[in-house]
């Protein structure tokens, strides 16, 4: 079983925090395997100017078994009092990791941020999902991936939602596929960006500009800010089944056949883009549907795309 800290890089000089917290999921190793890539690099380059920069793993129970839970979610569970799930072994796992943030915190010399880092059974393109965090919402708009909007508050129970609840600037990553080799990459990448826009590295030590060429070339073809419109929740006994080859933010058209389940064919309910397709045995999610949005005023309400332009930039797809 693996450390609850994968590594930590401390500044001499006072500084932000930034709070790496991968495998929350168990099958998501892609992220550990991310924050190493950083380590080595960080090493390369002498450290960091100022502040201090962590790695935790999550779940690393589940992680030594390659599952992405035991006995309840662990990213499902944070809306619960701790005694409420303590005998769970992600209850245990909760409350070492809440200790670890805890002693964080205690000795941060400056402001703490947490960057959660997932992966999803679906191949596609690397994104973030923004809740209510200023600094969360701040940082995504300066990183060069597609921003998702009504997720972190479709989906109850996450550990982003508790740090909101906490007043820790927060936000998530999804870097890719579990088992995409590009995964691991993109997430050093974007990790790498990360710490710069932070001030915790210089942004010639670790090469910057080559990180965000390399993610622009990636996204590029992509709406640069969606919002969640539609859900298909899955419940046991559904036998919910996803048709082969979807991919995070297909096209896809309403009246498409997504997947099948007990009932017969499972449509899409409209025209978008899907996300996050159901292509591993545990989970509560059958996929998602997203369409551009714009936000109005400066950081207020979402106000969804036009139909005459929502989509186009979605290419040949979708009309």
């Amino acid at each position: 079983m693996r450390d609850r800290v994968l590594f930590s890089f401390r500044g001499e000089e006072a500084g932000p925090t930034l709070v790496i917290v991968t495998a929350m999921h168990g099958n998501e190793p892609a992220g550990v395997e991310g924050a190493l890539r950083l380590a080595r690099r960080l090493e390369s380059a002498g450290g960091v100017v100022g502040g201090e920069v962590v790695a935790l793993v999550g779940h690393r129970a589940a992680l030594a078994q390659g599952r992405r839970f035991l006995d309840r979610d662990l990213n499902r569970i944070w809306r619960y009092p701790p005694g409420q799930v303590a005998t769970l072994q992600e209850g245990r796992e909760r409350r070492d990791l809440t200790r670890t943030l805890a002693g964080i915190l205690r000795r941060a010399r400056g402001p703490v941020r947490v960057f959660d880092i997932h992966t999803t059974s679906g191949l596609g393109p690397p994104y973030t999902v923004v809740g209510d965090s200023d600094w969360g919402r701040i940082t995504a708009d300066r990183l060069p991936v597609p921003r998702v909007l009504g997720l972190a508050r479709r989906i109850s129970g996450t550990l982003s939602g508790w740090l909101d609840r906490q007043g820790i600037g927060n936000l998530v990553l999804e870097a890719g596929a579990h088992t995409d080799p590009a995964s691991p990459r993109r997430t050093e990448e974007i990790l790498r960006l990360t710490l710069s826009l932070m001030g915790i590295v210089g942004s010639k030590e670790i090469e910057v500009p080559e990180a965000e060429e390399a993610l622009l070339r990636r996204c590029r073809h992509l709406p640069p800010l969606l919002e969640l419109v539609h859900r298909h929740p899955v419940r046991p006994g559904d036998r919910f089944e996803m048709q082969p080859g979807y991919e995070n933010l297909a096209p896809i058209r309403e009246g498409e056949v997504l997947a099948h389940d007990r009932r017969g064919p499972v449509r899409s309910p409209l025209t978008g883009w899907i996300l996050m397709p159901l292509y591993q045995l545990q989970g509560e999610d059958g996929f998602f549907v997203v369409v551009p949005a714009r936000r109005y005023p400066e950081d207020g309400p979402l106000e969804p795309a036009r139909r005459g332009d929502a989509f186009q930039s979605a290419g040949d797809g979708i009309a």
